[in-house]
């Protein structure tokens, strides 16, 4: 494990602040419960030469990714000596870790817009994450373009919570999510076209995106950098090559929230409990995404019941526009053709689900019916049309 840029903390002691920093050159982050001995040469009480011997760390967390993490760490102020006996131990306390952490993200988009001619795009999407990294890079001063991707089937309250944050241009697609669903079908996690249609397009070569490690495993296995290269649709070529910045890449939740209270951010209407408290657990996406769990897309539905009735319209649209496809000749009509992309992952599994027994547990003759009863909400009867 090295260090990718300099840790720099502020520590109270004794009345006093006292400065610390590490450089590249300190090289390796102790392992859990290990103890790691650094001989002061490079801080001291600010304003003044007096300096501690040594400093020693314990880390009582655990060390993630490449870089150094104040999490869980306390620093003892050693006299100096064969075994450098600690003279006093305190704890770097949540609001220098969050300081700290402030420190670095501003540092690097200040680092990043150095050499750059124009404006980087912040990819602002309305959730709480984009407020801290809006709010951080309009902090750090730099020239930067607020971009809202409107991918047509946000959850209500986006739209006015961009407004009331002010300064964020809005972007609309070609065609909207239903539309794109009659001329190309229902989407689903291996057929995600959406993503790229609505969300995952070019504006600019660089761009800051709040991305966060302990979001899902496939982020803490994917994103080990503050920045990385980028390319938007199948092919890499320079046209869809964009630069990804990521400042709150190892931020925990309970970052984010100190900050929003630290800074007295407004979010998101979703973000917020009955009791006004915020609740940044939750996660504001398109509503009814293919790519989430079959059973939380489920209670998305229910939520929104309506989405059942525009996603059927569309399906439909696309099933008597394109009759030679799968989606026209495989299922006996929209609605089956809908409760196959809601509940299973693969067309194999459905199939495998049709074959045993369990189908008969459902006891579906009616698909219309039963998704009428499941998500409490009237559908078209396109029987005429499938005549």
């Amino acid at each position: 494990m090295y260090f990718q840029q300099q840790i720099d903390i502020t520590i109270g002691y004794r009345g006093e602040q006292y400065r610390l920093e590490l450089h590249r050159e300190h090289m390796i982050v102790p392992r859990r419960g290990q103890t790691w001995l650094i001989h002061c040469d490079k801080y001291g009480r600010t304003g003044t030469s007096q300096c501690f011997d040594a400093l020693r760390f314990r880390i009582s967390g655990h060390r993630k990714h490449r870089m150094l993490s104040t999490d869980g760490m306390t620093v003892e102020a050693c006299r100096p000596g064969k075994d450098y006996e600690p003279a006093d131990t305190f704890a770097v306390t949540d609001a220098d870790r969050l300081s700290h952490k402030e420190q670095q993200a501003i540092q690097l988009l200040q680092s990043v817009a150095r050499g750059n001619r124009g404006e980087i795009e912040v990819g602002y999407s309305g959730g709480k994450d984009s407020d801290v990294i809006l709010d951080l890079t309009r902090r750090s001063g730099i020239r930067y373009r607020a971009i809202y991707r409107n991918t047509t089937i946000d959850p209500p309250g986006t739209l006015a919570h961009v407004a009331e944050v002010g300064g964020v241009e809005m972007v609309r697609p070609e065609r909207s999510f239903f539309q794109l669903i009659a001329q190309k079908g229902l989407p689903s996690r291996i057929r995600r076209y959406c993503c790229e249609k609505l969300k995952e397009y070019k504006i600019s070569d660089k761009t800051i995106l709040g991305v966060r490690k302990v979001e899902s495993d496939n982020r803490m296995k994917n994103y080990e950098e503050p920045t990385k290269c980028l390319y938007y649709g199948r092919a890499k070529t320079e046209e869809n090559h964009v630069e990804g910045i990521y400042p709150i890449l190892n931020w925990t939740d309970e970052d984010v929230l100190n900050y929003i209270e630290r800074h007295s951010l407004r979010l998101h209407p979703l973000y917020y409990r009955r009791d006004g408290s915020v609740d940044v657990s939750r996660r504001l996406g398109c509503m009814c995404c293919p790519m989430i769990y079959w059973k939380r897309r489920c209670k998305e539905f229910e939520q929104h019941p309506k989405m059942v009735r525009a996603y059927c319209r569309a399906a439909q649209t696309h099933r008597e526009t394109h009759p030679d496809t799968d989606a026209a000749t495989k299922y006996r009509d929209v609605y089956q053709l809908f409760f196959r992309n809601v509940f299973f992952d693969t067309q194999e599994k459905w199939e495998q689900w049709l074959a045993s027994n369990d189908a008969d547990l459902f006891g579906i003759r009616d698909y219309r019916e039963w998704l009428q009863q499941r998500f409490k909400v009237s559908l078209p009867d396109f029987s005429e049309n499938e005549e």
